[in-house]
């Protein structure tokens, strides 16, 4: 048996290789250092952990960080790791989503002793000490004088007499033959307001052709219509009539 052990020692030896050096102890759940980043010396992958906490309460006091940092040692010490790398975590919010808070990483062994595992994030340095603010001299209260009373002046304001409104001067009354006549529209594009439609009839006289004493019917039923013009007029000879738009001027 010696010899044998010998043989494979010297075999191995030829082949520039050695026995494996005798495993490590297991390190404690508690000292197996987490890292975000990955490892600053040589280490061998035993394979990925995970982690998962669900928040019962978004009111609740617990440590999500802390329990899943716990489940991942616990994890990596079930496989005889020194510390997980890689660490990444997803800390849902328990209103918007039921997978609860994430953790994952890798669990790694160290292939040589190291003097001291790889640790987290270096803590954040102490913040500066802060000047204490000058104190805030207190105000100063300037006192007002109450402005001077002025006496209230009387102005007499002399009454003057309101002049009566001037009369306007009556409309001059409207004339039958002032009352113009138009086979068209008023000439000028005149604005005018429509009174009403007038027709006449007749038929020729001794002293007044037929126009004439159409234009005359016209003219008597614009004035007593209160118009002043007769516009659009059409003359009917067979029939002895005419018919018209009495119309206001404006």
């Amino acid at each position: 048996m010696i010899r044998v052990q010998f043989l494979a020692v010297a075999a191995l030896a030829a082949l520039g290789l050695s026995l494996p050096a005798a495993a490590q102890a297991p390190r404690p759940a508690e000292v197996i250092v987490l890292a975000e980043g990955a490892a600053t010396a040589p280490v061998t992958v035993l394979g990925a952990v995970n982690a998962e906490y669900h928040q019962k309460s978004i009111f609740s006091k617990a440590d999500a960080r802390g329990e899943l940092d716990k489940q991942l040692r616990a994890a990596a010490a079930r496989l005889g790791a020194d510390a997980v790398v890689d660490v990444k975590y997803k800390m849902n919010s328990p209103i918007m989503s039921k997978k609860g808070q994430l953790a994952s990483g890798t669990a790694v062994k160290y292939t040589t002793p190291v003097a001291a595992p790889v640790q987290m994030a270096a803590a954040p340095p102490a913040p500066a000490a802060v000047a204490p603010a000058p104190p805030v001299p207190a105000p100063v209260i300037v006192p007002i004088p109450a402005p001077a009373v002025i006496p209230p002046v009387a102005v007499v304001i002399p009454e003057r007499p309101i002049p009566a409104p001037a009369l306007a001067a009556p409309a001059a009354a409207v004339t039958m033959t002032a009352i113009a006549l138009a086979e068209g529209d008023l000439p000028g594009g005149r604005a005018y307001s429509v009174v009403g439609a007038v027709s006449v009839e007749g038929k020729a006289s001794f002293d007044k052709s037929l126009k004439q004493v159409l234009d005359d019917g016209l003219r008597a039923k614009a004035k007593a219509l209160g118009a002043d013009a007769v516009i659009q007029i059409r003359y009917d000879a067979t029939g002895a009539s005419a018919q018209g738009v009495a119309v206001k001027l404006k």
